[in-house]
């Protein structure tokens, strides 16, 4: 999404900073937890375990 080569983004590395940012104040004011825990694993590429449509729930921090 943002370019390669000559065309990559200016932006990028300001974005992936505010992400990390966003992704860490969600960790730390919500608990997660799957929707459905006993749901099969989808895939399994590689040794790595991919669960497509894996609903979370989350609950605010008190």
């Amino acid at each position: 999404p943002f370019g390669s080569g000559r065309f990559l983004c200016l932006g990028k590395h300001i974005a992936m900073i505010e992400l990390h940012k966003t992704i860490v104040a969600i960790m730390r004011n919500f608990d997660f937890a799957m929707a459905d825990p006993m749901r099969a694993v989808d895939d399994v590429l590689h040794n790595v375990h991919q669960q497509k449509n894996m609903n979370l729930v989350f609950t605010a921090r008190e």
